[in-house]
Order: C-alpha cells, then sequence, then structure tokens
C-alpha cells in the first residue's frame, strides 16, 4: 500500500503494474531506434563490388580477381624448352704424352734410361702414356723403368705387366702422372696363338678434385684380326666408364683401318682436331706412317705436336686439353 499526492491511500498492484509500464517502455524505445536505422538504410542507394571481387581485404601475396574486361590482345605463351646447352666450367691445363719407349733403348741398341728421363722432363707433361716398358729384365740392367722415371721426374706411377721377360722380369706399358693415382687396373687383352700378350692399363686420377680416366694401349702389330679382337674389347670395357678419359698408345693401325675405325668409336681421334699436317710417327727418322694415338672424351683439345725424341724407334705424341674441373655449366636451349 501507499499513498498518493492528495494524501490517500493507492493499492498496492496497482503501483507494481505501473513499475512493469516503466521498464517495458524503457525496452521498446531502444528496438525501435535500431528497426528505423535498418529500413531507413534500406531506403539508402547501394553499391555493390564486381561479381568474383572479396568483399574483405586481399591477404598478403594473394591476387584478387576482377571480372573487369582487359583492354590490348593478349600476351603470347613462353616458349618451352627443347634441351640444354652444356659447356665445360673453368678449365685446367692438362698435357699429356704418349710415347712407345722400345725399352729405352737408342739407335746403337744401348739403354738410355737417363737420357729418356731427361727427355720426358723437357716435354713438361702431366700425364704420360709409356710402351714397350721393362721391369727388373736383364736386357736392360734389371731396373723397373716405371719407378725410376717417376722419381725422376717427380710424379706417381704405375707399371702394367703383360709379359715376362725370357730372363726373368715384365715387359708391359706405363703410367707416369703429375696428379694423385686413385685406382689402377691392368687387363690382359685376346691374342692369337704365339703372339705376345697385350694389355689395357686403366688409372683413374685425381686432377684437381675431379677424377680422370687414363687408359694406355699397345695393340698387337703382326695381325689385323687380333688387333681387331682387342681394340674390340677394349671398346667394351671402356663403355662401363662414365668419367672423362684419354687414352693413348701404339694402335698399330693406320687412320684408315677398320681398327681405328673401332677406337673413333670409344674416344675422339685429338690430330684430326688440333694437330697440323699428317702427324707420322714411325720410323722415328723419315716417319712413313701414323699408327700413333691421343684419344679423348670429356677434353678440350687446345694443342698436339709430333715430337722427336733421341731414342726409341718412334716419334712421341704431345697434347695439351682443357679438362673442367667443376663440372659443367647448362642452360636451356629453345627449338
Amino acid at each position: 500500500m501507499g499513498e498518493d499526492g492528495a494524501g490517500r491511500t493507492t493499492p498496492g498492484w496497482v503501483h507494481n503494474a505501473a513499475s512493469v509500464a516503466v521498464g517495458l517502455l524503457l525496452v521498446a524505445v531502444p528496438v525501435v531506434v535500431v528497426a528505423y536505422g535498418h529500413f531507413a538504410d534500406d531506403d539508402k542507394p547501394t553499391s555493390r563490388a564486381p561479381v568474383g571481387t572479396p568483399s574483405g581485404p586481399t591477404p598478403s601475396g594473394s591476387v584478387s580477381v576482377s571480372s573487369a574486361p582487359t583492354t590490348g590482345p593478349s600476351p603470347d605463351p613462353l616458349p618451352t624448352a627443347t634441351g640444354e646447352t652444356c659447356v665445360p666450367g673453368s678449365l685446367t691445363n692438362l698435357t699429356v704424352v704418349s710415347f712407345n719407349i722400345e725399352s729405352a733403348h737408342a739407335a746403337d741398341g744401348s739403354v738410355q734410361l737417363e737420357l729418356l728421363a731427361r727427355t720426358l722432363k723437357s716435354w713438361k707433361p702431366d700425364v704420360v702414356l709409356l710402351q714397350e716398358v721393362d721391369k727388373d729384365q736383364l736386357r736392360t740392367g734389371r731396373v723397373d723403368m716405371a719407378s725410376y722415371l717417376g722419381q725422376k721426374l717427380g710424379f706417381s706411377s704405375t707399371f702394367g705387366p703383360n709379359m715376362a721377360g725370357r730372363a726373368g722380369g715384365q715387359y708391359g706399358t706405363a703410367l707416369l702422372s703429375r696428379y694423385p693415382i686413385k685406382s689402377v687396373e691392368n687387363t690382359r687383352l685376346p691374342r692369337l696363338p704365339g703372339d705376345e700378350q697385350r694389355g689395357l692399363l686403366h688409372a683413374v686420377l685425381d686432377v684437381d678434385g675431379a677424377d680422370l680416366s687414363a687408359y694406355v694401349v699397345h695393340l698387337q702389330h703382326t695381325s689385323t684380326r687380333a688387333r681387331m679382337s682387342q681394340i674390340t674389347t677394349i671398346r667394351r670395357l671402356v663403355a662401363r666408364d662414365p668419367l672423362p678419359k684419354v687414352m693413348g698408345g701404339d694402335f698399330n693401325a693406320h687412320p684408315g683401318s677398320s681398327v681405328m675405325a673401332v677406337a673413333r668409336t670409344i674416344a675422339t681421334d685429338t690430330w684430326p682436331l688440333v694437330g697440323s699436317g699428317p702427324g707420322l710417327t714411325v720410323p722415328r727418322i723419315a716417319p712413313r706412317a701414323r699408327i700413333d694415338y691421343l684419344l679423348q672424351t670429356g677434353l678440350v683439345p687446345v694443342n698436339m705436336q709430333v715430337l722427336t725424341p733421341p731414342l726409341s724407334d718412334h716419334r712421341a705424341l704431345w697434347a695439351r686439353y682443357g679438362f673442367s674441373t667443376t663440372g659443367a655449366v647448362c642452360l636451356p636451349s629453345f627449338g
């Protein structure tokens, strides 16, 4: 119960009803205001983004899509690479000598190993490929020629024995290298009955951190059939080798022979690329034939010469190559 302004007493239920009415009025006013604002916005003209345009900000790194028409012709598509062109990286000069030394015999029959060492040194090679080399044979003073020549040049050396000497010792091929020799393998080649045993000497060299295969060849001199069998075997052996390579020696075959046709499927003959003249190598005095060769794959021929030594019945081959120790640099090519 309560009193009104005239002093009359007001029933309690009237007072409570009035309080409820005031509360409802306070809630209704904001609702009306919000509703009015909503309908007022609907009456305003709107500006809509084109279809496909994101309504919010474009995320970093993304591209917004627009359906607006573009002007001008469409750009041509980029061409597709059809292959690659590779060139050698930085090149190291590599000088290679191949020489059939005839067991260091001079024209008078004397053994001139010291003269041979001085001669080789004067040519300033990095790698030397030798044929007809003796080791501990009586006829040449029981000297290990490969080891002796290596010491004189300050090179590493290895010997490939193919035959036993009549009075002991051995006969075969050898390799001398300014660079470390990582591995060596000597493979005996097929021969006919009565023929001399020949072999293929293979060494892997560490040339400033890059591997290079070096091969020494000496084929049978009396039989084309034997040489064909030997060069075919060499082709099979070398085909397994993925490394850049140089191959040199006495092939006992003329440039136009079937033997050399097979040899050129193994590696490239250096002389026609950078040599001058016919490149004749035998006999040493007034040569009439070319039977000694330097072949290569993965090297860049720079120069090649035939040198006349003071001993042996052959002339020597000298070649300079560029050898990439950093691999090839390849760029895409477009057809």
